[in-house]
């Protein structure tokens, strides 16, 4: 017998996530990298997000604009310590909890380098203060 058929279900070990989430207040822009016709509109306009939360794996925004899963957007992030990178982002994954809130994303950096994670460790460490 496995020792996780053991357990009782509540007792499950949970997946963790390889990188912490820092609650973080601040508003960025967005400018997609999309080549699909189908969201083209997008591709010369600027979108502007709510951050609500970041880690060196990705970020979560609210924004009232309808993004499609799976599509990529270059991103300025800035910290409040006032660092700040350029990073592309993936959109996968959306909730849409009430029609009178906002739309949560969730996305993931792509190729983020070891000194931007760097930064954002850095903020964590100074936001704890």
């Amino acid at each position: 017998i496995s020792w996780i058929a053991a357990l009782p279900s509540s007792k499950t070990p949970a997946v963790k996530r390889w990188a912490k989430r820092i609650a973080i207040n601040a508003t960025i822009r967005l400018n997609s990298l999309n080549t699909d016709p189908a969201i083209s509109d997008y591709d010369r306009e600027e979108i502007s997000v709510d951050v609500i939360n970041i880690s060196k794996g990705g970020m979560a925004f609210t924004t009232e604009r309808l993004l499609p899963l799976e599509s990529y957007y270059d991103a300025k992030v800035e910290l409040w310590t006032k660092e700040s990178f350029d990073a592309v982002i993936e959109v996968i994954r959306m909730e849409k909890k009430d029609a009178d809130v906002p739309i949560i994303y969730g996305c993931r950096f792509v190729g983020l380098s070891p000194m931007e994670q760097f930064k954002i460790d850095v903020y964590d460490i100074v936001n704890e203060q």
